[in-house]
């Protein structure tokens, strides 16, 4: 036992330490994914500070350029190509110049790419501006696009890297505007633009390592070296870095792309990363924070689990304990989607008195009233189809053939993808109550309805046909000079009279016709189904049928009969009134028939006709 104690203590400090480790683990995966989440917010916030400024810097442009482009000089110029339009043109391209220094050349072109001025900045603050003749060579690189221009459309090339005279190195972008007049293209106005300062100014990042790149993913510029941001991207390329655009990305870093702001031909992509040393600082009080935390996190972690396994540990065998009083005391079957039984409980064989091995395969309907069953099946299973729990009295027998009344709950079971796989039905015994119910509508005598049951019956009938316009029948039964029996046999015999007459009635009528005792020797048949004239001719049967009899004790016994309709009744009362007048009838015309309303009216007409 001592041994037992000591494995388990072991095993909960082996589990304590996984724990710890495992809960640094997770603060160490947390912090990282921290750093992750701040090196993200960073990229985001710099490229979307990149986008607002391209955008601006490309409407600068537009804004700069269009009064040339719109200049009803210029229009002048490209149509005529007058002398006196050159001295005008000069003065607006030398104030444009000045005002937006980063041109470095300028092209006036005329629909068919050639060039009819061309300026050109060779030093600083000095410009050359030359005119030239239409025969010129076209220089506009994307002719085929200038003839399918709109008025709005504006054209990037690639950004280049060029020498000059002003800088060694510069990176230079192409912009083409479309010059139209009255929506008659007359040429085009081509810019260079040196994009160093403003390249310089978007990449100013010291905490951060920034490349651009062309489509290839070479690097066209990049602010390496904090303290010269306009490092010379051959220098660049000897360190070792990606050649790539997917080498870049699988290096680490955030890339994103310029196509959209900068609609070049050649996709431009900036990449970014912060550098380590922003990235990578940790606070180490932190980290000896987070380690206490996750020892107390996980300590209080281990002491929760130990009091929840000894908890789960206990709700299973507390779980046991009720699933073995379900075994002993609550009868359960389980069935296939066709009724067959494929399990059963021990409280189910000890109700029934079956085996396992006589139920196992089965149909459950081997246990039930064929007649019982065929009443309800159709309720049963129009709820159980749709996948609906059903709940419903079923009329059963044991092995032995003793009857059972089962109140029964039919629960659908279903399969993980809610495909129906059988049922499962719970049962509860009511024999002995319905038993008792039934002592409690039956005669004692004959073990028929008696009068409660009867009135009962008739009111639920007499609703229904109210409400269906349907029509049903009574027969009122009184059995002829009973007294005279019981005074001449004495009672024992008029009791036995009228249980054969019972028997023999019973035997005579067909369903779903009943028959109850309603007091001394009278009896009442309800015919549910039956209209007047139908039961009228039943009620002649049953006469036939008793005077014919020879009963054991007292010989021939007859019968008087009184027939009465729904049709017209609003309350029982009135139904029996007019049976019993018709019962009475027919004791007063000598016994031994049966009078309603068709054999009143009858008579009445012949009484008419004697006269």
């Amino acid at each position: 036992m001592v041994l037992s104690k000591t494995y388990v203590k072991y095993i909960y400090f082996i589990f304590g330490v996984i724990l710890s480790m495992a809960s640094v683990s997770f603060i160490l995966i947390t912090l990282q994914n921290q750093r992750d989440t701040i090196v993200d917010n960073h990229a985001r916030a710099f490229f979307s500070g990149v986008e607002k400024y391209a955008e601006l810097y490309v409407k600068q442009v537009r804004h700069s350029l269009q009064p040339l482009q719109k200049s009803e000089v210029l229009h002048d110029y490209l149509i005529r190509s007058e002398p006196d339009n050159q001295f005008f043109l000069r003065a607006m391209i030398e104030q444009l110049t000045q005002s937006f220094p980063a041109i470095e050349q300028l092209d006036i072109l005329n629909k068919n790419g050639n060039s009819l001025l061309h300026f050109v900045k060779t030093i600083a603050q000095n410009t050359q501006i030359d005119f030239l003749s239409s025969e010129h060579l076209a220089i506009f690189p994307r002719i085929h696009s200038l003839h399918r221009a709109k008025p709005n459309d504006i054209w990037f090339s690639e950004i280049m890297l060029k020498s000059g005279l002003i800088r060694a190195q510069r990176l230079v972008l192409q912009i083409g505007l479309p010059i139209f007049r009255q929506e008659r293209l007359l040429g085009a106005l081509v810019v260079n633009l040196d994009m160093t300062e403003f390249l310089q100014h978007l990449f100013f990042q010291p905490d951060a390592d920034i490349y651009l790149l062309d489509k290839h993913g070479q690097i066209l510029y990049a602010n390496r070296n904090s303290n010269d941001r306009s490092v010379d991207p051959q220098q660049v390329h000897l360190t070792s870095l990606p050649t790539t655009l997917a080498m870049w990305k699988a290096s680490g870093f955030t890339t994103f792309s310029l196509s959209h702001l900068v609609s070049s031909h050649n996709e431009l992509t900036l990449v970014y990363r912060m550098r380590g040393e922003t990235l990578y600082h940790t606070d180490k009080n932190l980290l000896v924070i987070a380690a206490v935390m996750a020892v107390i996190t996980f300590s209080i972690l281990v002491g929760t689990l130990i009091m929840w396994y000894r908890k789960i540990m206990f709700n299973q065998l507390e779980n046991q304990a009720s699933l073995n009083i379900i075994d002993q005391y609550i009868p359960v079957i389980f069935t296939d989607r066709q009724g067959l039984i494929l399990r059963c409980n021990d409280a189910f064989l000890k109700l029934t008195g079956y085996t396992k091995n006589d139920l196992l395969g089965q149909s459950y309907g081997m246990l039930s009233d064929s007649l019982v069953v065929n009443q309800v099946s159709f309720s049963m299973f129009r709820t159980l189809l749709p996948g609906k729990q059903w709940q419903g009295e079923l009329h059963s027998q044991t092995r032995s053939g003793d009857e059972l009344w089962l109140h029964t709950s039919i629960i659908p079971r279903f399969d993980k993808l809610q495909n129906l796989t059988g049922y499962m039905a719970i049962f509860t015994d009511r024999t002995d109550r319905k038993q008792v119910e039934r002592m409690a509508e039956r005669d004692p005598l004959t073990g028929i309805y008696n009068r409660m049951k009867l009135d009962e019956l008739m009111r639920e009938y007499l609703e229904q046909s109210r409400k269906s316009g349907h029509e049903f029948s009574i027969i009122l039964i009184d059995i002829d000079y009973f007294k005279t029996i019981n005074d001449e046999y004495g009672h024992l015999v008029g009791d036995n009279t009228l249980i054969e007459m019972t028997r023999l009635l019973k035997q005579s009528l067909n369903q779903p016709n009943e028959i109850g005792r309603w007091g001394g020797e009278e009896f009442v048949v309800i015919c549910p189904q039956s209209d007047y004239l139908t039961t009228f001719h039943i009620a002649n049967k049953l006469c036939n049928i008793v005077a014919q009899h020879h009963f054991r004790l007292t010989g021939q016994v007859t019968i008087s009969l009184g027939v009465s309709s729904s049709l017209g009744k609003d309350s029982v009362a009135e139904l029996l009134n007019e049976a019993d007048q018709g019962l009475y009838e027919a004791k007063d015309r000598g016994r031994c028939q049966v009078v309603g309303r068709l054999s009143c009216a009858t008579s009445e007409i012949k009484h008419a006709r004697d006269r």
